[in-house]
């Protein structure tokens, strides 16, 4: 089984045991007009599939420290391999608009992303079919968050581009 399909299927598996996402209580900030012309994203990575970055540094201490350099803070919330929660992410709002980062391959996820606060949230493309991508992001947009849709080449960058709406394209070509 690759990663990715690995990573599917744990996904399936945390959607069939998480609670649903809680009420919104923080304003939801224009995550594009808060980055502006320069915004650095700055994130929040406890480890990786590749093994632990750094465990010694709680996250509210992180986001506290980058308050003044940073736009907007990257949040991981996928608990197995970059050992991330979605409650990462009401900290890391107190000071700056969020995008919270996980493998999105359902609806549910883009809720829990508007319940805890986010202001933005990360579709990988290839992840997920063509329209299974869309409707995430149409989905996202409903709620009032930025889709930022992950492409990994040119192609599918000018496929992204043709959408509409307020989505943002990132690209991340390992």
């Amino acid at each position: 089984m690759d990663f990715l399909a690995a990573v599917k299927k744990t996904v399936e598996l945390r959607l069939a045991t998480e609670p649903p996402p809680p009420p919104r209580t923080a304003p939801l900030v224009d995550f594009v007009k808060a980055l502006g012309e320069f915004g650095i994203i700055a994130e929040y990575k406890r480890a990786s599939p590749r093994g632990v970055v750094r465990l010694d540094l709680p996250p509210w201490a992180y986001f506290a420290e980058l308050q003044n350099s940073a736009a907007a803070y990257s949040v991981l919330t996928e608990p197995f391999w970059f050992l991330g929660d979605y409650r990462f992410i009401p900290m890391a709002k107190a000071f700056k608009p969020v995008l919270m980062k996980d493998f999105v391959i359902d609806k549910r996820q883009v809720e829990m992303a508007y319940g805890y606060g986010a202001d933005a949230v990360l579709i990988i493309y290839r992840l997920v079919e063509r329209e299974k991508a869309m409707e995430l992001a149409e989905h996202a947009e409903r709620l009032g968050l930025t889709p930022v849709v992950e492409v990994d080449n040119l192609q599918d960058a000018k496929e992204v581009a043709t959408w509409g709406g307020k989505v943002v394209i990132g690209i991340n070509a390992r």
